[in-house]
């Protein structure tokens, strides 16, 4: 597996950050709690091409992510209007250049913004405040799903489940760490444009029936696996190899379009440094779906250990208490 050489700095780098907004430490988020979960692991692996500060920036928003997630584990995610009022609060960061009287977390993700957006383009700016509000709001419709207790339709899922995997982030993270911007006629092509839908995907299925014990241990229902059994009506068993055989025909699918890039490029007229940004984008994909998967089957986050201490602290830590303390 092809990691960033990086990543023991950018772990040191990620954990005092993380200390310095009181994230993780003593009456938070436990410290070796967070080292295991290995959140810069992840992005070592899924962006083996950053470095630097480029790999900083990554591991701060990873792990940030991944931390600030568990209090919806617990009483806050079971209550759907709690989750918007600080959601709202949250999203208000990506569209206000106010930076006083902030708690710790939004001082911390106003951070990890301010850095994302320097030397890119207006438009990706707007594009990635967009994902990022799909990411936060889709915790307050998990929150429904969890207060309901049955499953939402496949359709309801995956708009749900491909907002609170992040992924619109992900993708925007590509560009940003690797120094290009992919051409608007390109990026809004149906091949670039599948390519994406098909990584989103990939990754959330593959994420689902790896973590599905973990998930149902702590009683979280949005996941396909669990959908699919619902609606057709069939064992957990049969539930688990449809979504694995889907996931392969995803696969295939991407590889398909993948190979359609440079006639693509050809007929819109790119130059060779656009098609060379096109052909980056896509490689990174690829980094990323291996990268992921293999952080996914092999990390601490998706363990039955990790889900047996996790009420302790999805209710034990003040991420989403909001009044500026700093």
């Amino acid at each position: 597996m092809r990691r960033s050489p990086d990543l023991e700095r950018s772990l040191a780098h990620t954990v005092a950050w993380h200390q310095s907004y009181g994230l993780i430490g003593e009456n938070a988020y436990p410290t070796d709690r967070f080292v295991r979960i290995e959140t810069t692991r992840l992005v070592a692996q899924g962006w083996p091409y950053a470095r630097g500060e480029d790999l900083d920036l990554l591991a701060d928003f990873m792990g940030m992510a991944a931390i600030t997630d568990e209090p919806f584990d617990g009483a806050l995610g079971r209550d759907p209007i709690e989750t918007a009022r600080v959601i709202g609060r949250a999203a208000s960061v990506f569209h206000s250049e106010e930076r006083s009287g902030l708690s710790p977390y939004l001082a911390a993700l106003a951070d990890i913004w301010d850095r994302s957006r320097v030397g890119m383009s207006r438009s990706w700016c707007e594009r990635a405040a967009y994902h990022y509000d799909r990411w936060l709001y889709a915790h307050v419709h998990e929150a429904r799903g969890r207060v309901r207790g049955t499953p939402e339709s496949i359709d309801a899922y995956l708009v749900i489940r491909r907002g609170s995997g992040g992924m619109g982030i992900v993708f925007d993270f590509m560009e940003r760490v690797g120094h290009f911007e992919v051409p608007a006629v390109a990026f809004h092509s149906p091949e670039i444009a599948l390519m994406r839908d098909l990584t989103e995907d990939i990754s959330l299925l593959t994420n689902d029936l790896i973590s599905l014990p973990k998930e149902e241990m702590v009683g979280d229902i949005d996941n396909l696996v669990l959908v699919r059994q619902h609606e057709l009506g069939c064992s957990r068993d049969e539930a688990m190899r449809t979504v694995a055989a889907y996931t392969e025909e995803l696969i295939e699918r991407f590889l398909t379009q993948q190979a359609r890039l440079p006639q693509m490029c050809e007929q819109i007229g790119l130059s060779e440094d656009e098609c060379s940004a096109v052909m980056e984008y896509a490689a990174a994909m690829r980094w990323w779906m291996g990268g992921a998967i293999e952080w996914y089957y092999t990390s601490f986050r998706y363990s039955l250990e990790y889900a047996r201490t996790q009420a302790a602290t999805a209710n034990g830590h003040h991420a989403w208490q909001l009044n500026p303390t700093r």
